[in-house]
């Protein structure tokens, strides 16, 4: 379902960005003339949420392995010391 429910979504901001209806909420898209094509406003940007697990390789991870990965990358520096400082 969300795949049909975004394309309408974007479809519809097509829409309002073609039409000549006053609306209140402009469309989240603007013409570019440079390319000639569609891009999102710069004030605009698009989060996609997902609360299921991946699956194909992306699953092939536990998330054990992926927290230490992050603790390891954000608190190492790449001399092996860590990058927090004790005070």
């Amino acid at each position: 379902m969300v795949p049909f429910g975004i394309f309408r979504w974007f479809y519809r901001q097509i829409h309002l960005l073609y039409s000549n209806e006053p609306v209140q909420i402009p469309s989240v898209f603007e013409y570019n003339p440079e390319s000639s094509k569609l891009r999102l406003r710069e004030t605009v940007s698009i989060h996609m949420y997902i609360s299921t697990a991946p699956c194909g390789d992306a699953s092939a991870f536990p998330i054990e392995s992926v927290l230490l990965l992050y603790l390891l990358l954000n608190y190492i520096g790449p001399n092996g010391y860590t990058k927090v400082q004790p005070k």
